[in-house]
This record gives C-alpha cells, sequence and structure tokens, in this order.
C-alpha cells in the first residue's frame, strides 16, 4: 500500500490517494459522508494518463495531471491534481511515481493479456490500432492501412508516438496519450515487437 497527497488548486487542501495492488481510494470528495471515491482491479477496463501546462498570458504558473481509468461499466475513474510554481518538479516526481505503481499494480496485466492473444494469433484492437498475426491495421485519411511487424518502425515523443512502415512514408500513425485509451498499452505491446524482430531499435 502506498498514500500520496495531492492537491487541485493552489490554495485547496491535500486529498488522500491510496494505491494497493487490488483497490484504488482518491480523496475526491469534501464530504464526510461521502470522501472517497473507488475503483477496484477488477474493474478496470482501460486508462491513459497525462500533463499540461497551466498558463496565465504568456507565463506558466504551473502543471495540470489527470488520471482517467475507464470501468467495466463504462464508467471513470479520475485523479486530478496540480503542482504550481517551485513545486511543479516535486509534484512531477510523484506523479512519476503515482503511474509507475498503477502500471504494476493494474495495467501490466492488460498488457500481458494482450501480448498472450497476440502469442496465440488471436486479433484485438485497441483504438485505433487493430492488432493481427503479422501486423497492425488502422485508418488514415479515410484508408485502411496496414504495417507489418517487420516493417514496423516506433517512436515516442512526450504526448504521443509514432508507429510507421520503413519502407513507405506514407503509411503511419500518430497515437496521442491524452486522447486515447489504452495508447500506453499499445506503445508496449509495439515496442515488445520491434525490439524482438529488431534488436538493435
Amino acid at each position: 500500500m502506498q498514500d500520496f497527497y495531492v492537491q487541485n488548486g493552489l490554495f485547496d487542501r491535500k486529498h488522500l490517494l491510496r494505491l494497493q495492488p487490488e483497490t484504488i481510494e482518491f480523496e475526491a470528495n469534501d464530504s464526510i459522508d461521502n470522501l472517497f471515491i473507488q475503483c477496484r482491479k477488477v474493474e478496470v477496463k482501460a486508462f491513459k494518463y497525462y500533463d499540461e501546462r497551466l498558463q496565465f498570458d504568456m507565463f506558466r504558473v504551473g502543471t495540470k495531471f489527470k488520471i482517467s481509468i475507464q470501468k467495466q461499466d463504462n464508467t471513470e475513474f479520475n485523479v486530478i491534481f496540480k503542482g504550481y510554481f517551485g513545486k511543479q518538479k516535486q509534484v512531477f516526481n510523484v506523479y512519476n511515481e503515482i503511474k509507475n505503481l498503477l502500471w504494476n499494480y493494474y495495467f501490466y496485466d492488460v498488457y500481458l493479456e494482450k501480448i498472450e492473444l497476440l502469442n496465440r494469433q488471436v486479433e484485438f484492437e485497441i483504438p485505433p490500432l487493430k492488432f493481427t498475426a503479422t501486423g497492425i491495421e488502422f485508418i488514415s485519411k479515410n484508408q485502411k492501412k496496414t504495417i507489418n511487424f517487420e516493417n514496423l518502425s516506433l517512436k515516442k515523443y512526450y504526448t504521443y508516438f509514432a508507429s510507421f512502415s520503413k519502407t513507405n512514408s506514407d503509411n503511419y500513425l500518430l497515437i496521442d496519450f491524452k486522447s486515447n485509451w489504452n495508447s500506453a498499452v499499445s506503445y508496449e505491446i509495439l515496442k515488445t515487437i520491434t525490439n524482438h524482430i529488431n534488436p538493435q531499435q
């Protein structure tokens, strides 16, 4: 079990986020009768997380962090907090620690499940990608496109990653971590595949 205390506003009180292997609890409310929201591991369907700048005119005053979990019933469990001014680096470190624990406790199992499907040559989708036994499929400019795993290159940027063909520069897809559920899982699957096929990549 690991406890974190985070703030959503500059003058907001600190809220408890408690991560356990089977349950996440977040002190999202101020009513003592309804203080915590909860998500159990068995409820996790998909996830995404991101951070973005908080601007005042032309000046950066802080960073907003958001972690979203989609439950099996399609409702969302959200953890939102912010870091301001000189505390941004400290809050970034907390954010990264939270992400790592969430991956280890909850999201790594989603990754393993998809890898097992690939090993059994079972097709599956993590939108906007479809994974097949030989590669990925996606829609680009209203056209269905395919990249075989042997021809796949991968590059990760801060807010998105790029999947592209080594032989056709027009055959590529950019996947935004902020907008796409389970995009981190897609990236880790593709990284595993490309590292296996091309260990030097």
